[in-house]
């Protein structure tokens, strides 16, 4: 085993050629992954108990915002690049946005390009719920950012691309 420090801590890093070193990588990656879960899953609970939907968005199960945070990201995408996205059956997609049509959520329109699809657009009246709800939630992460010192927020920067590649990682594995 050799030894580093990141970040002021002690790192363990097997040999090249240590024949533990796959067992030594896997039970560390599972432990990190644990510790990951616990934070995610606190950071989310947070989020849930001090961001509350707004008022028109309360009443929205899970799958229908994560549907209208994407249009938000896309407009105009089509139902069923939207399902490829969010991994689910263009049907599913097709009913969440017609759920959402006729809360006046979400606006469906035929595709001038091809006049068997149909495009997606937030509503105004949910385009500005959505940007008010990030902007909240972003002004909360923050302030706690910057109450962090510059070494903490300059680690978390650091970490970002990292996370970014973990996330996609997550979803191949996922899609296996």
């Amino acid at each position: 085993m050799t030894g580093d420090r990141v970040h002021g801590a002690a790192v363990s890093r097997p040999e090249p050629d240590d024949p533990e070193a796959g067992t030594a990588e896997t039970a560390g990656a599972e432990a990190l992954a644990e510790q990951a879960e616990t934070l995610f899953r606190a950071f989310r609970a947070v989020r849930r108990r001090v961001l509350a939907r707004p008022l028109g968005l309360t009443s929205l199960p899970g799958s229908h915002l994560e549907l209208l945070n994407l249009v938000r990201r896309q407009p105009g995408i089509r139902t069923g690049e939207a399902a490829r996205t969010l991994r689910l059956a263009s049907t599913t997609v097709s009913t969440l946005a017609h759920h959402l049509g006729h809360a006046g959520l979400l606006e469906r329109r035929r595709d001038t390009s091809d006049r068997r699809g149909v495009q997606l657009f937030l509503a105004p009246a949910a385009a500005a719920e959505l940007a008010d709800w990030r902007d909240q939630r972003l002004g909360l992460l923050a302030r706690a950012l910057a109450e962090l010192d510059p070494e903490d927020r300059a680690t978390i920067a650091a970490a970002l691309p990292a996370l970014g590649r973990l996330v996609t990682l997550v979803r191949q594995h996922a899609q296996r």
